[in-house]
Formats: structure tokens, sequence, C-alpha cells
């Protein structure tokens, strides 16, 4: 059995220095979450908000963006939540919107109870995005603890979140090391030229076999 893992859904890929320039320029007075999805109660976007009010309550200043739920979906947010409803990347101006949210945000935090690989993870990695996740279904096979994020157990308490990403935030070295970590593994493993590469040397053995 081998196991490929899927890449990111880009377009157009930034370059690395347009990625390394922004997270040097990613405030360090507030943090911002981001999340991404329709499926708000499977994602886990309640978590998402308690996980942002955590840090606030720690008094690390953070804002949660949330992208793909419309306002009918989440029901009343707190007034530290941005939430930018569905975002069409097929438009210049969603696609810039999306990109800049992107490269601003600090983390990308998805608590989901079920996923099959998270297409997403992929795709912020190539912004050199860090990705907080839980550890269900494929995510542990796009997330590596302290390489390009951190999977948390199903059930862990946003506290938990919270202490993790604040904990990383006030060293800034080491979240810059994270976030360069996090486009490496854009580029060595999950974007779409890499996949093919490893499904053709896996094909060329079978093929020896023969």
């Amino acid at each position: 059995v081998a196991m490929i893992e899927y890449g990111a859904n880009l377009d157009r890929v930034t370059d690395p220095s347009q990625v390394e320039a922004s997270v040097q320029s990613r405030e360090s007075d507030v943090c911002n979450l981001l999340f991404m999805g329709k499926n708000w109660k499977r994602k886990g976007g309640s978590t998402a908000v308690e996980v942002a009010g955590a840090m606030n309550d720690m008094g690390y200043r953070t804002i949660l963006h949330v992208v793909g739920a419309p306002e009918p979906v989440t029901g009343p947010l707190p007034s530290f939540v941005r939430n930018h409803g569905y975002i069409n990347k097929n438009e210049p101006g969603g696609r810039k919107l999306l990109e800049d949210l992107l490269l601003s945000s600090h983390f990308l935090i998805s608590p989901t109870s079920a996923e099959c690989f998270g297409i997403a993870y992929a795709e912020a990695n190539a912004y050199g995005l860090p990705v907080l996740s839980t550890n269900v279904g494929g995510t542990r096979t796009v997330v590596r603890d302290d390489v390009n994020g951190k999977l948390f157990e199903l059930g862990d308490p946003p506290g938990k979140y919270a202490t993790y990403a604040s904990g990383v935030l006030h060293n800034r070295s080491n979240y810059r090391e994270l976030c360069m970590k996090s486009r490496i593994e854009y580029e060595e493993r999950l974007n779409w030229d890499a996949t093919g590469r490893r499904f053709e040397v896996l094909l060329n053995r079978l093929l020896e076999k023969r």
C-alpha cells in the first residue's frame, strides 16, 4: 500500500520571496486566525470562535476571519470575528481578498470533527500559513506537528489551542521558522507536480516487477 498526498488547488503560486516578506510583516501584537469552510458545524467553526476568545482572554489580541460560512449558518458572532462570507476566488476581487487573508493571517484554524484530507491545509502552507487542526481522518497525512502546524485531539479544550498559538507567536523566530517550514512542505510534497512525480516512481516500480 502506498499513499500519495493531494496537492493545493491554486491557479497561481505565490513566489517564495513574497511569502517570506509576508511572514516578516505579520503583526506581532495581534493574531489573525483564518477559518475557511462552508460546513460550519463539521469544520468546527464554533470551536474556532472559542479559541479566538480564549486568546483574547489570555491578553493576546486576536481576530478570527471567517470565509465560506454565511451569517445564517454561523449565527450571531462576537465582535472579534470578521465574517467575510463566501468568497469567489474565480473573480479577480475575490481571489485578491482571499490571497490577502492567507498572506496576512498567522494560522489557518480548522478544528474539524471529520476530514478526508484537507486541501485547504495544503493551500495555506503555500502561503507560509501553519495549520491548527484535529487529529482525525486524513489530517495527519497533511499536518506534521511543529513542522507545518499542530494537530490536537478531538475534544481538546479551546485553551489548549490558544496556549500553543500564543506560545509560538511570543517567540517570533520560532514562528517564522514554522511558517517557512510550512512553505517547504508545500513545495516538496503538497503540490500536484510532486504528486505526479511520486505516482510515476511507484508506477515504474510496479512495471519493473512484471
